[in-house]
């Protein structure tokens, strides 16, 4: 059981010190409305109901999608902090660079 529970951060560990990379930073990834659409992080669902935490290596940069549901429309991205910079914030699909924890908000309607 310990070994399950362990295993994810041991395994960031592993990719960390294989590929020297700085420390992750967090990211919280929210929506403003999350029954109106989802958001995939380099093609991963994120579950938005919760306000998903999750640990990313800066040095990768992501690739994020909006995808409104039937009757909703995707508005845009929001980013509490500067350093978390959009190729495109209106883009339902764009990249993603930054250096220190902030949250990514999904805007729909």
């Amino acid at each position: 059981k310990n070994f399950f529970q362990k295993r994810p951060s041991k395994f960031l560990e592993i990719v960390q010190t294989a590929l020297e990379l700085e420390d992750p930073v967090a990211i919280t990834v929210r929506s403003e409305n999350p029954a109106k659409g989802k958001v995939y992080i380099n093609g991963r669902d994120v579950a938005l109901e919760n306000n998903a935490r999750i640990a990313v290596f800066s040095e990768c940069g992501l690739t994020i999608t909006a995808v409104p549901v039937e009757g909703a429309t995707f508005k845009g991205w929001k980013t509490s902090d500067d350093s978390a910079v959009l190729a495109d914030p209106a883009a339902a699909t764009t990249e993603l660079t930054f250096e220190e924890e902030f949250t990514l908000t999904a805007v729909f309607e």
